[in-house]
């Protein structure tokens, strides 16, 4: 799948000196012809061209980021008069040369004018870069400056979680710049480390550029606002995680109750409902006729149960014959038998 011009530096900047060409020429020839040339590899080709490409970045003078800025402060101008297409381009362009712009401003306000001054390259790490065991790590730095992917926001993906991509896009950057100037015997005068600290100062002035820009530029507002959702997409992405550990806790716990509720059930369905409703009836029957109560009222009669008074409408007669119970079955002490009296089942 080919890769979106505007996406990569040198598309980004060739896109937008479409609208400031003598700038773009004037750029260009700092560089190397890296930009309207065949690429990193028509740079690569030439002589001096591979490090121009790089070495424009830090010289002293400023002039190649001086150049940029111009240029995309006339392309933005021209964002007014584009629609379509075209400007979808024209502005993600202006997005990718704002974060290259943005790193190479704070890679010279690190290092200072002093050490700009002092950087040099000799004549046999000329030739190492060029042609020799240092030639790869001067093809990786331009390929990923020039030809490498900068990340851009989208409706899908707002201001402030673009921003992190692009720390990670400005960290190779830096890592490539490192290897490369570790190989100069210069570089040891310098004593200014490519460390995380240029990078967030990169970050930060790429902030500073697009807010800038967003004021101008309704696209760049847009992406701004979407980041105000950033932490909401965020969180929910964080609770991801402990939502599917509780919902699989839960299942296990449902499981098991799932499995003891077949038991009860199972348990149910053995027993004989019948059997139980003639037992709860069974045990009605042994109750007296009258309260406890009454019977503590009236010691010396002895009261049958329901079971005891019980007369068959059929035959009105009860189902056996009642033995009236000792005054000592009743708790009543020893009371003599002949003066109790019994209150008899039959009917009257």
């Amino acid at each position: 799948m080919r890769r979106d011009p505007s996406l990569t530096y040198q598309g980004a900047l060739t896109i937008l000196g479409q609208y400031d060409r003598s700038r773009l020429d004037k750029l260009n020839g700092l560089l190397g012809g890296v930009i309207l040339g065949a690429g990193v590899a028509a740079a690569t080709g030439t002589p001096l061209g591979g490090l121009a490409a790089i070495w424009g970045w830090v010289d002293q003078k400023n002039e190649a980021t001086s150049l940029v800025r111009r240029i995309l402060d006339t392309a933005s101008g021209r964002l007014h008069d584009t629609a379509g297409h075209e400007r979808h381009r024209l502005v993600v362009a202006a997005h990718t040369v704002l974060v290259g712009a943005a790193f190479f401003e704070a890679l010279q306000e690190h290092l200072g004018a002093d050490a700009l001054r002092r950087l040099a390259v000799t004549e046999d790490e000329r030739r190492a870069l060029l042609f020799g065991d240092r030639r790869l790590v001067r093809e990786d730095l331009l390929s990923d400056l020039y030809e490498g992917p900068v990340p851009a926001p989208s409706p899908t993906c707002g201001f402030e979680e673009n921003t992190e991509r692009v720390r990670v896009w400005m960290d190779r950057i830096r890592q490539r710049s490192r290897e490369f100037f570790n190989g100069l015997a210069a570089w040891e005068t310098v004593g200014r480390p490519l460390t995380d600290e240029l990078v967030e100062a990169a970050v930060e002035r790429y902030r500073s550029h697009y807010l800038r820009m967003a004021a101008s530029v309704p696209e760049f507002l847009v992406w701004a606002s979407l980041g105000e959702h950033a932490a909401t997409r965020s969180g929910i992405r964080d609770l991801r995680d402990e939502i599917e550990a509780a919902f699989t806790g839960q299942k296990a716990a449902l499981s098991r109750l799932e499995s003891l509720l077949h038991l009860m059930a199972a348990e149910r369905e053995q027993r004989d409902l019948c059997a139980v409703l003639h037992r709860a009836n069974r045990g009605a029957l042994d109750e007296r006729i009258v309260s406890h109560d009454a019977m503590r009222a009236s010691p010396e009669l002895t009261f049958p149960t329901l079971r005891e008074a019980f007369v068959n409408p059929a035959t009105g007669w009860p189902p056996r014959e009642w033995t009236p119970a000792s005054p000592t079955s009743r708790g009543g002490g020893d009371a003599p038998s002949t003066t109790t009296s019994t209150c008899c089942s039959r009917p009257i």
